[in-house]
């Protein structure tokens, strides 16, 4: 796991969020959930998990429908979680304002966004937001940000480009690339990440 940074430190944070401001009975909704992959986490703190995407996955998602457009009524969930999905909505002001709306007034939202990845799902990226974006956004719909913390330090972000590279690679047809992917798979996606996690400790 440590060989990907950017998802260890991820998954942590959420985790960490979910253990200790999560309470048994809560309802929850996993915006962009895809696999949902906090499901379990979520389900095993004893409160309602619902899922929305635009695709259906297994039959685990209750909302298919874009993000910033629910059909739920007001106030209805006690938390929102928001993993790298701000990035790829047109507009990200309807998807806060669409948040604030179906958040009761205590509620809470757990979101991440990535800063240093390259283009992905395209063409369906449009930003990577900075927090002197996000404070704005929130505050103009009324929500209050309790933190907001940077996921790993600049090795981690470089191990991230890396295999980023890698992915964007793999797109190319050619029998050069082909070869040399298959011959610095290890590094790109293993080797050199794994490396460079264990030296965040020099970004201070």
């Amino acid at each position: 796991l440590r060989a990907n940074p950017h998802k260890f430190y991820m998954d942590n944070f959420i985790k960490d969020t979910v253990k200790s401001r999560f309470s048994k009975g809560q309802k929850v909704l996993d915006l962009g959930a895809g696999f949902c992959p906090y499901k379990t986490l979520i389900e095993e703190k004893g409160c309602l998990y619902k899922a929305n995407d635009l695709f259906q996955y297994y039959g685990w998602i209750d909302y298919v429908c874009p993000a910033d457009n629910l059909p739920v009524q007001d106030s209805t969930f006690d938390a929102v979680i928001c993993t790298e999905l701000i990035e790829h909505v047109p507009d990200p002001n309807t998807l806060i304002k669409e948040i604030s709306r179906v958040l009761k007034p205590e509620g809470l939202l757990v979101m991440t966004s990535p800063l240093d990845t390259r283009l992905h799902y395209e063409p369906h990226h449009y930003y990577n937001l900075t927090e002197y974006a996000i404070k704005p956004l929130f505050e103009k719909n009324g929500l209050s940000i309790l933190s907001i913390e940077k996921r790993g330090g600049y090795f981690s972000c470089l191990a991230n480009l890396i295999k980023m590279n890698y992915f964007t690679m793999k797109r190319k047809d050619s029998f050069i690339t082909k070869f040399l992917e298959l011959l610095f798979k290890p590094f790109y996606y293993f080797i050199i990440p794994f490396i460079l996690f264990h030296l965040d400790f020099l970004d201070n």
